[in-house]
């Protein structure tokens, strides 16, 4: 086993079953046309849009926007390096960590992959059977 089937081995073996169903629900709304992609920020309400780290923060609550897209969970986020990335416990909720969010936002905002793009991403690294369908909280 190669460094990178290791490391994705090790992320897959710690997922719960609510982090995996996180997931998949996130996969399946980056799939569905209900959200616009945007870059370098997680919600821009002045855009009506969102990077693939915001919707996954909006399927945690989509109650918890501020009016400038701040993300309050559980309290306001502050500061622009933390508009970037979701809370860590928003990002607990899926199972990733600040590599893996800095890698999602990469393939967002540098390397300009599609919402579908990105889907097919997450689910190859956790390796998700989404014959499963998204599940309301």
């Amino acid at each position: 086993m190669n460094a990178v089937e290791h490391l994705k081995e090790k992320y897959r073996q710690a997922l719960t079953e609510n982090q995996r169903q996180n997931l998949i629900n996130w996969v399946a709304a980056l799939r569905s046309d209900k959200y616009r992609q945007i870059k370098g920020i997680l919600k821009d309400p002045f855009a009506n849009g969102m990077c693939c780290l915001g919707v996954a923060c909006d399927l945690i609550n989509p109650n918890l926007w501020g009016p400038d897209g701040e993300y309050y969970y559980p309290t306001k986020v502050s500061s622009n390096f933390e508009l970037e990335l979701p809370p860590i416990q928003v990002q607990k909720l899926y199972g990733l960590d600040e590599d893996l969010c800095r890698q999602f936002a990469s393939y967002n905002d540098e390397e300009d992959l599609s919402f579908a793009e990105i889907a097919d991403k997450i689910e190859s690294f956790f390796d998700l059977k989404t014959s499963t369908e998204p599940q309301d909280k």
